[in-house]
């Protein structure tokens, strides 16, 4: 379904992440901002107090708005601007509350709740691992099958009103326990594993290879074998699981638009607030932070039947910051005045002229840069001053054209 996206719309193949985590990446689509202007650098956080929304203004110019899935912004920022707003987790609400575990609980399934805990890991274990299992949940009860089921609902009660929705599908991201038919599509003897994950770490950041080392730790492991070797499939394998469990949600979607005639009127966009390590370099979830193009680069496909150039897959770098005045520009309302990114009109509709020149990564110890082939992390030495054998001021440069898995 994804592929039939792509096919259909428009693929831009250098996306670039404006922050390599969840808060900062969603404020910048939802706002228009560089991370260094809205000033979040970390996860969840106080409501920013007058910084707009892009469900403001579609709201203010007569949209019904809705947000479902997760969401994992800053305290009450979006819920103002929503006329339908369910986060999944209760501890990324502001009012502690979950309408999925309501739903879950309404079924008797509460306790088969595994997207952001295995059951196995114990009450005073943490949420995260990296270990990997078939879900307990059916499909159609998984957080991705209940987000589906509220989209529907509110397209249906849209009536006449055009909207906008947020439709939040959280895996990938780690736990990874995709439903069992997903689970089923692999195998770990012939799993796709990338050509840099038993790479020379020598030269690497410090905490990179000290994030490798600790994956060795059969403490960490919850399955046997309890080798790094075999969590390492493990983990490939539920990982790629989510990713097909994710890509029949975004086929039901795609469905349910068809079934309601909306397809030619509705644009459709799939990205990510960042990127992920799928065994690059042996590491099995997205710490320790922006030193991996795949962190830095994200899905962006980009629909809209009649308007959008089918199969174009432009080459210019496009950043987060630029979904909101796209979006604005294409349904003719007033652009937000804080916005810094820019409008993709041109790319989308066929055109090949750059829309930067550079696309920037920030967190708080360490940026990267994307220009042209070249792509630069810089670390600065407050990163490692409690290391004495990193180097005085670290980075790492590499040409993606020559050394697209950056050895």
């Amino acid at each position: 379904h994804l592929d039939r996206l792509a096919r259909e719309g428009v693929r831009f193949a250098n996306a670039v992440a404006n922050n390599p985590i969840c808060t900062p990446s969603r404020m910048c689509y939802l706002s228009g901002q560089y991370v260094h202007n809205h000033g979040y650098y970390g996860l969840s956080g106080q409501n920013p107090g007058g910084l707009p929304t892009l469900f403001g203004q579609f709201r203010r110019a007569g949209y019904r708005t809705a947000a479902i899935g997760k969401l994992h912004g800053p305290a009450g920022w979006i819920e103002a601007d929503t006329d339908v707003c369910l986060e999944a987790y209760a501890q990324l609400s502001v009012s502690g509350h979950s309408a999925y575990d309501d739903y879950l609980r309404g079924l008797g399934l509460d306790g088969d709740r595994d997207d952001g805990f295995l059951q196995e890991q114990g009450p005073d274990a943490p949420h995260q691992t990296v270990e990997a299992r078939p879900s307990r949940l059916p499909y159609v009860h998984s957080v991705e099958g209940w987000c589906v089921q509220e989209a529907r609902r509110f397209i249906a009660g849209a009536g006449d009103r055009p909207w906008m929705m947020q439709v939040s599908l959280p895996r990938p991201h780690e736990i990874y326990a995709p439903a069992q038919e997903f689970w089923d599509l692999y195998d770990d003897d012939s799993l796709w594993l990338p050509p840099n994950t038993d790479a020379d770490l020598t030269g690497k950041a410090p905490h990179l290879r000290r994030t490798r080392a600790g994956y060795n730790d059969p403490r960490g492991m919850l399955f046997a074998p309890k080798t790094y070797e075999a969590l390492r499939r493990r983990k490939q394998h539920g990982y790629l699981g989510c990713v097909s469990h994710v890509d029949h949600a975004v086929g039901e979607l795609l469905e349910a638009l068809d079934a309601a005639r909306l397809a030619p009127n509705t644009i459709v966009i799939y990205t990510a607030d960042h990127g992920d390590y799928a065994s690059e370099f042996g590491i099995l979830e997205k710490a320790p932070g922006i030193c991996g193009d795949a962190i830095c680069r994200i899905p962006s496909l980009w629909r809209w039947p009649g308007r959008f150039a089918a199969g174009h897959a432009p080459a210019s770098i496009v950043e987060t910051v630029d979904l909101a005045p796209t979006l604005c520009a294409l349904c003719g309302l007033d652009p937000m005045p804080t916005a810094d990114g820019v409008a993709l009109t041109p790319l989308l509709e066929g055109g090949e002229r750059a829309a930067h020149t550079i696309g920037v990564t920030e967190n708080p110890w360490s940026k990267a840069v994307l220009k042209g082939d070249w792509r630069l992390v810089h670390y600065p030495r407050g990163f490692f001053a409690s290391d004495p054998a990193a180097p005085e001021d670290f980075g790492e440069l590499y040409n993606l054209a020559d050394d697209p898995w950056e050895r």
